[in-house]
């Protein structure tokens, strides 16, 4: 579990032909799974205190539904690896970080390809998020082969909740449970949404897009790729601080 939590923190940056506007969005991205392994230690490994940093902090806070719907991922592989060992056959955990960092990345290049509009961004997320519980609800698997860890968990677990009364009681339905309050959580608490306008990042805050606040470094230095490295390893030396176990 040590090290598939080290790992799930990595930092992943788009390809070399990414924009400013878009690695900011990728980094920012990447902190939400660094504060969700700070759940996911106190969680699986008792390790932090609810009344002390960083749980305390109110953006760790926010971060809790995601990760326990990062949480339920590895408890679909404990089920699969008991129910379809022929398919599952390792550690539970090797799968479940092959899903998670695949989920990942996706997940960010994904952002950054959709996110050019803040409002339509999220109405439209949310409208996915819905069809998707649905079907996944009939036990049918919504999601594409381009993620084929990802893909694969989901539809075997759909098989099994189908044929199997144990694994639809104790893997199935909590995963629904996770899937439903994450996205619940994400319409019903209207946080900021970062998006992309050009070459800058913006964030909606309290229903008006601004810019986020730009390095001062990068004030007084003319070349632009120069400009940029210092805008990105200030931003990463801001990041979340890594959960260490």
């Amino acid at each position: 579990m040590s090290y598939a939590i080290d790992r799930i923190q990595d930092m992943y940056l788009p390809s070399d032909g990414a924009n400013l506007a878009q690695k900011q969005l990728a980094i920012a991205l990447n902190n939400r799974y660094i504060m969700s392994c700070y759940w996911i230690g106190y969680e699986r490994l008792g390790i932090g205190n609810l009344n002390k940093a960083p749980l305390n902090n109110p953006s760790v806070r926010r971060e809790r539904p995601f990760a326990t719907l990062l949480m339920s991922y590895l408890e679909l592989c404990k089920g699969c690896h008991e129910f379809a060992r022929s398919l599952y056959p390792h550690d539970p955990i090797i799968h479940w970080l092959d899903v998670v960092l695949e989920f990942k990345e996706s997940f960010i290049e994904y952002s950054i390809k959709s996110r050019q509009d803040p409002d339509l961004g999220l109405y439209q997320w949310l409208a996915l998020q819905r069809q998707l519980y649905k079907r996944l609800e009939n036990r049918k698997n919504p999601f594409s082969e381009s993620c084929p860890f990802f893909f694969n968990l989901i539809a075997t677990s759909c098989r099994l909740a189908e044929k199997n009364k144990i694994f639809d009681v104790k893997f199935w339905v909590p995963f629904l449970r996770a899937f439903r309050e994450y996205y619940k959580h994400v319409q019903e608490k209207g946080v900021g949404v970062m998006y992309i306008s050009g070459d800058r990042l913006l964030q909606t805050a309290r229903g008006k897009p601004r810019s986020l606040r730009q390095p001062k470094t990068t004030r007084d230095v003319k070349d632009e790729k120069l400009a940029e490295y210092y805008c990105l390893r200030q931003l990463e030396s801001k990041s979340g601080k890594r959960f260490k176990v």
